[in-house]
């Protein structure tokens, strides 16, 4: 199995020698300077030095949008259980503790790995795999939503169905 190298994009309180094995492994880092994008990476290294550091993660307003796209990853000494169950609902995929460079690295890797097998996941769900259309229960479910909107806001509404064979 080849292993290809990531794209990873580090919040500007990212360590330098974390930054120094990222490039090290093969990997393409980008530094953030605040709250910039966070698309077209494989993967967002977020660092937390103190409780107050998570605390301010769960204020952000941009981690869930880029969890869909991106696994998002924190590093962390500060700990707080109930602060760290949020982030994961947020979408963080892995909370590592502050410690060896390939531990890191290998939780990068797996959260990028799980991230990447979601959206598989999600294509086959949303989609018939021998068509690429979208999947008979995903149109089901697009018109309830649209038929319960138009109970509430009454407007005109086409279907068109197109049985492909």
């Amino acid at each position: 199995m080849t292993v290809t190298p990531l794209t990873v994009l580090c919040e500007h309180t990212c360590p330098a020698q974390a930054e120094a094995a990222l490039v090290a492994a093969g990997w393409t880092v980008h530094r953030d300077q605040g709250l910039g994008p966070m698309r077209d990476h494989d993967a967002v290294l977020l660092w937390a030095h103190t409780p107050a550091d998570l605390v301010a993660l769960v204020q952000r307003n941009d981690l869930t949008p880029a969890a869909l796209d991106s696994a998002l990853v924190l590093c962390t000494q500060a700990s707080d259980p109930a602060t760290e169950l949020r982030l994961l609902q947020l979408g963080v995929e892995a909370i590592v503790p502050v410690g060896p460079t390939e531990e890191l690295l290998r939780a990068l890797r797996h959260a990028v790995e799980r991230k990447r097998l979601e959206r598989s996941a999600r294509t086959a769900y949303a989609t018939d795999l021998a068509t690429g259309l979208p999947h008979q229960a995903q149109l089901v479910e697009h018109m309830t939503q649209l038929l319960a909107l138009r109970e509430r806001e009454p407007a005109p509404m086409v279907l068109l169905v197109l049985r492909v064979q």
